[in-house]
């Protein structure tokens, strides 16, 4: 049996460039330094999650904002390499969030930071699973309402979001759900567009399937390229909205002359343990 394991991000490279996700995910090769608009999205969500996890498990009231701050400040500290004043400009964002909602929310918080794993197709020769880690499953209205998948998003510009996207999609087929929404935290003056909950998609069936069939074709292409030991170049992807990609400068080398510049400006890519590796394993 062929086990295919692939996470939106991998379907996301896979579909941008073959050559990306091989260098990303086969070779694992990511730049030396995170970009710091990474690491503070990464500070931001920890904070966050430790916010919604003490509004599951305990009064509102008893959530104590300093602590937050703390926990975020320290975190900073131990796994990030941002500057103290990066640190801070975060902290300020989620003390507006927090206040703004803090008291108001209208959430019944089922899940923080709640990894799954699903079956997406079999046959006698293939098993295809799709893994990943949702920020935030909730019920609207306080348990009044329906079940919304959440994504926070900390975007220093709000970009248009699509419902054609394989993360808000994949989402809503692994929890069985219809509705998916952005938790937007942004450096907008005005708060109503600074802090917005938007776009709340709301997926129809055939949305759903369409999207696994597309995957599964998708996931079939990865195994056509470990069949071959070719991942071609696609240079549709090659750039993107003004920015180059990570491994453009690699791709416009000599061929001989690749290895060695993965070697000098790139490390090993730290991923997450359910975020794992595709394995083509024949058992």
């Amino acid at each position: 049996m062929i086990n295919i394991l692939l996470s939106t991000e991998k379907i996301n490279d896979l579909s941008t460039c073959p050559t990306l996700y091989y260098n990303k995910h086969e070779l694992k090769q990511a730049p030396s330094k995170k970009a710091n608009f990474l690491e503070a999205g990464e500070l931001i969500h920890e904070i966050l999650a430790k916010y919604y996890l003490g509004l599951m498990t305990s009064n509102p009231p008893s959530i104590n904002i300093d602590n937050l701050i703390n926990h975020g400040r320290n975190y900073a500290a131990k796994n990030l390499d941002l500057q103290a004043i990066e640190v801070e400009e975060v902290i300020k964002d989620f003390r507006l969030y927090f206040n703004h909602y803090a008291g108001s929310e209208t959430w019944q918080i089922d899940a923080v930071e709640e990894p799954f794993a699903k079956l997406l197709y079999e046959n006698d020769q293939i098993r295809i699973a799709i893994t990943g880690k949702v920020d935030l499953r909730v019920t609207t209205n306080k348990g009044r309402g329906i079940p919304v998948v959440v994504d926070h998003k900390y975007e220093a510009t709000f970009r248009q979001k699509f419902d054609r996207d394989n993360q808000a999609l994949c989402y809503a087929w692994a929890y069985d759900v219809n509705d998916f929404v952005y938790n937007r935290i942004g450096k907008q003056k005005d708060i109503s567009k600074k802090l917005a909950r938007e776009p709340y998609f709301c997926f129809s069936k055939y949305q759903i399937e369409d999207w696994k069939a597309a995957t599964i074709e998708t996931a079939l292409d990865l195994y056509r390229y470990h069949e071959r030991q070719t991942f071609p170049m696609r240079y549709t992807g090659c750039h993107a909205n003004g920015y180059k990609c990570t491994f453009y400068d690699i791709c416009n080398t000599s061929p001989d002359n690749r290895d060695y510049k993965l070697k000098i400006s790139f490390s090993k890519r730290k991923e997450h343990i359910l975020m794992g590796t595709n394995t083509d394993e024949k058992k």
